[in-house]
């Protein structure tokens, strides 16, 4: 995984708790320009990670 972060958000990022969901990517559909993908039915996610540091 890649993460950005400008450097006047770092303080508020360490204080929150972050997740990253992953979820098989068959069925999704592209929402076009949006940048967003959805799934029309409910969806099992197959991992959740932590995010602590970008380090």
């Amino acid at each position: 995984m890649i993460a950005y972060i400008e450097r006047e958000w770092i303080d508020r990022f360490n204080e929150c708790a972050l997740h990253r969901y992953a979820f098989d990517s068959v069925g999704f559909g592209s929402l076009n320009e949006a940048g967003m993908h959805l799934y029309a039915k409910e969806i099992t996610m197959f991992k959740l990670s932590h995010i602590d540091t970008l380090e």
